[in-house]
């Protein structure tokens, strides 16, 4: 049975650190990402602006309470051969995701 991990890695301090482990205690698959600020104003600027903007339509709660979106960007993702292709990177990139709403949302 797989499950994941908190990280510990503290560099950026924004970093979000997520392992897949197995059953064994032995590090499958991993995800490190962080927070992005960007201003509003500015999103036009990214080369994700469209997907920024679509999310933001859908879910205005992305935003925060001073109007900026929260972001995160996912820099490295990797699951080992061996466990590829059993749905457990969409549930990392889920996890990820939680764990970035969670930490660094304020939980809104």
């Amino acid at each position: 049975m797989m499950r994941f991990l908190k990280g510990n890695k503290s560099y950026p301090p924004t970093n979000i650190q997520v392992f897949l482990v197995n059953e064994d205690n032995e590090k499958v698959g991993e995800a490190n990402g962080f927070k992005v600020d960007m201003d509003y104003n500015f999103i036009e600027d990214s080369e994700c602006y469209e997907d920024i903007n679509d999310l933001i339509e859908r879910y205005p709660q992305v935003l925060d309470e001073e109007g900026q979106p929260r972001i995160a960007e996912l820099y490295q993702a990797d699951i080992i051969k061996d466990e590829r292709g059993k749905g457990y990177g969409v549930e990392m990139y889920l996890e990820f995701a939680r764990r970035f709403w969670d930490e660094r949302s304020g939980g809104k």
